[in-house]
């Protein structure tokens, strides 16, 4: 059997930007280093999805540009609207709103003061994307198209984020209840931008449904007897990631794209990793899971799998 492209993507931004404080700090760019070391071993290459703060850090800058020279990262646009420049008040309250809230020319001018800043501080082109908080619409993708961007990874399919506020009297994010769980291109144009979305599966809650087909049952049902499980670390969901990718290689997906927050990989710096123990256990799924996942799969960017899309429809091509 083939390997397919497993890509690492990370949203590298400050500390806990789950909490509500107004100061943002950057310590987990300490914690980067141990967790690309980990990639190395197996020839992984993730994809650093920075924010604006984390563009603005000086150490991790130089640690991004280091492993660029090695061929063993990518840097990419990650984009926090609500502390990202040009400052635009849309609300008086203490809210975290979506890029596709703000009005067309204030999505413009942000997303193209991060791809400058990017561009300028890590000295290379920037074509992978993923919004912030996951909201997309197509005002923001023709933007992204705009500046030059060639892949996407915001999706997150079967997930409804339409409960779940950016603005506390806006209509929620984005619902992607029925939206492919593969890779597509948005248009037929040659310059369209690639749309990859995270690996995420809906799986059985009970051992007696696994033999069902999901994508044959009602949502209705489906949501009774099925849960969405992420290619993405808890504290304790080892075997189920394995499953995920168990199941996506036996339904011939082709790719595996696995999620992580830069915060989350330094102790006390999320809501989900607190203690020194939670770190140990989270590093040591990774590498049962990344030992896992080599049997299947090599490692690859989000930009070399755009190339690899680009090339099979040309007719050729691997990264």
């Amino acid at each position: 059997m083939d390997k397919i492209p497993f890509i690492i993507t990370i949203d590298t931004e400050g500390d806990n930007q789950w909490a509500d404080t107004k100061e943002i700090f950057t310590t987990n760019t300490k914690g980067l280093p141990r967790f690309q070391d980990l990639c190395n071993r197996y020839g992984y290459k993730p994809v650093y999805l920075t924010n604006y703060e984390m563009a603005c850090d000086d150490e991790f800058v130089e640690f991004g540009k280091s492993c660029m020279l090695k061929n063993q990262c990518e840097i990419g646009m990650h984009l926090h609207a609500w502390s990202s420049p040009p400052e635009y008040k849309i609300t008086e309250a203490n809210d975290k709103p979506y890029l596709c809230e703000y009005p067309e020319d204030i999505i413009d001018a942000k997303v193209r003061y991060m791809t400058e800043l990017l561009e300028h501080k890590f000295e290379t082109k920037i074509v992978s994307h993923r919004a912030g908080r996951w909201a997309m619409n197509d005002i923001y993708f023709a933007i992204l198209k705009k500046y030059g961007y060639h892949v996407d990874c915001s999706v997150t399919p079967g997930v409804d984020w339409s409960k779940t506020k950016g603005l506390s009297q806006g209509n929620g994010g984005t619902d992607y209840s029925n939206y492919p769980h593969r890779e597509y291109f948005l248009s037929e144009d040659a310059d369209s931008i690639l749309e990859v979305p995270v690996t995420i599966l809906p799986l059985s809650r009970f051992k007696l449904l696994s033999f069902l087909k999901c994508k044959n049952i009602k949502s209705s049902f489906s949501q009774l007897f099925f849960k969405n499980y992420w290619l993405r670390p808890s504290r304790n969901n080892l075997d189920k990631m394995k499953k995920v990718v168990m199941t996506s290689i036996k339904s011939s997906c082709s790719y595996l794209e696995f999620m992580i927050h830069s915060s989350e990989l330094s102790v006390g710096l999320s809501p989900t990793f607190k203690t020194t123990e939670d770190n140990k256990r989270l590093f040591d799924h990774m590498e049962s899971l990344f030992e896992f996942i080599s049997d299947f799969a090599y490692g690859c960017t989000l930009k070399e799998f755009y190339d690899l899309k680009v090339n099979q429809q040309n007719g050729s091509g691997k990264c």
